[in-house]
């Protein structure tokens, strides 16, 4: 009979005290995906350098294979551009419920009897 371990009882400070998750999506996920996009738009530039085929049905294999990037590349950058309208929209949100105080900078005022120094 194989041995099982007790499931382990989660305690307060298992959870962590804000969400791990940013507009929808981890932070980690996001960076993978920008990644993926700058590693794409690498790619697309390779192909663009690259010397034309000889024959059409190299052309089309290649344009085929560009074709596939490029709208991943979109799928990627409208994904990313949704979350940031998100992000902006709560931002937005909080500052008109004034759960982000808006700090007020301090001016330096001049005593004319210093002479401004």
């Amino acid at each position: 009979m194989p041995k099982t371990t007790p499931k382990r009882q989660k305690s307060n400070s298992d959870t962590p005290s804000k969400p791990a998750r940013m507009g929808g999506m981890e932070k980690e996920r996001k960076l993978e995906l920008i990644q993926r996009s700058l590693g794409i738009r690498h790619k697309l530039k390779v192909h663009d350098s690259m010397k034309q085929p000889d024959t059409h049905e190299e052309i089309a294999v290649m344009m085929l294979a560009k074709w596939e990037l490029e709208d991943e590349l979109h799928a990627i950058e409208q994904l990313l551009a949704e979350l940031r309208h998100g992000n902006v929209d709560a931002k937005k949100h909080a500052i008109i419920d004034d759960e982000i105080p808006l700090v007020k900078k301090k001016f330096k005022t001049v005593d004319k009897a210093d002479g401004g120094k």
